[in-house]
């Protein structure tokens, strides 16, 4: 059987597969900032806590997190 390869060409197949993967670069992209976001936090949560355990305050958590906003 022969098929005939003008009804089956796609002239913006490689124009969706290009923003297909521009859409994954920017979702790895946006991943790893969120990650980077998400391990920031958490090391300056543990050293406000560390400095309100130091100054001898029993409620650190709650001052950590007003005084981080």
């Amino acid at each position: 059987m022969f098929v005939d390869p003008s009804v089956h060409y796609d002239p913006h197949a490689e124009r969706r597969a290009a923003a297909a993967h521009q859409r994954t670069r920017r979702a790895l992209t946006r991943a790893a900032r969120l990650q980077r976001w998400a391990d920031r936090s958490a090391r300056l949560a543990a050293v406000l806590d560390r400095r309100a355990k130091a100054a001898g305050d029993p409620r650190a958590t709650v001052h950590r997190l007003i005084t981080a906003a």
